[in-house]
């Protein structure tokens, strides 16, 4: 949720992946897919390179 809300500050959509994790019943403590993201390469080109460009930094953020 991190990266996301930090994506939304460059003004990029990641989509968590716990959104996609069916969980019947909330049995799991700690979804499968709390670590990952998608993202979808559906605009054009320049877009989608200045979408990239805007993920880049808010990786380089928390790169250790």
């Amino acid at each position: 949720m991190n990266f996301f809300r930090e994506g939304l500050k460059e003004k990029v959509i990641i989509v968590p992946g716990v959104f996609f994790d069916v969980n019947p019943g909330n049995r799991r403590v700690h979804g499968r897919y709390e670590n990952y993201c998608r993202v979808s390469f559906g605009p054009e080109m320049k877009k989608l390179e200045t979408g990239l460009d805007a993920l880049e930094k808010v990786i380089k953020k928390f790169r250790k």
